[in-house]
């Protein structure tokens, strides 16, 4: 794996490291926007249905523990319905855009790279042959922390890349969440749901064992 820097034997040992772990960007960006929301709405229907049972089991004296049994069960699935994948919006190096709902009923592979770093330029030939076989998935490639758009076609052609590649920065990035770890690849299924985050290597028979479990 590396990162957005080309000292690749310095820092490939604390690429390993925090491949293992979230980055602190993800885990703030969750409870500053999401966990605040999912308490009000958790609060507001919470205190609604405890006044209700209330009212039937008033005389009960397992009413503390049913009551604290639905609470668990509402902020579960509040939870679970509240994070979700956000569109992403995404121009190719041919002017086409590419959007979540274009590719409704297909599986999306979303690859961050670089022409530099060496993982990333070993899982190319499975995700060229991944496009090339599977008419069910869409591969897209986001170069990162490249020369020249001319750099970036060259290294295209040279290498027979046949799905669509994204020039990307940081703020297209933060569509996804990050790519501070490279590669990192997101994998969305036919529903436009996030799947799957893999920071480092990929290959494909991982790729296609996910194809067939969900």
């Amino acid at each position: 794996m590396c990162t957005g820097n080309k000292n690749w034997e310095v820092i490939k040992i604390f690429c390993r490291y925090r491949s293992e772990k979230k980055p602190i960007r993800e885990v703030l960006k969750f409870f500053w926007f999401v966990a605040p929301a999912v308490a009000v709405v958790y609060g507001a229907v919470a205190g609604f249905v405890q006044d209700y049972i209330m009212i039937f089991f008033d005389r009960s004296r397992h009413r503390h523990h049913l009551l604290h049994l639905l609470s668990l069960v509402l902020i579960s699935t509040l939870l679970a319905t509240s994070v979700q994948a956000e569109p992403f919006s995404l121009t190719d190096m041919d002017g086409k855009t590419h959007t979540t709902s274009s590719y409704k009923g297909k599986w999306v592979l979303v690859n961050f790279w670089a022409t530099w770093c060496p993982p990333c330029l070993e899982e190319i030939p499975d995700l060229i042959a991944l496009q090339d076989s599977h008419k069910n998935l869409g591969v897209i490639g986001i170069a990162m922390d490249y020369k020249s758009k001319q750099e970036v076609a060259k290294f295209a052609d040279d290498n027979l890349i046949n799905y669509p590649l994204v020039l990307g920065n940081d703020k297209l990035a933060r569509q996804f969440g990050s790519a501070e770890i490279l590669p990192t690849t997101y994998i969305y299924n036919p529903q436009g749901k996030l799947v799957k985050v893999q920071r480092g290597l990929i290959n494909r028979n991982s790729i296609e064992k996910l194809l067939l479990e969900k």
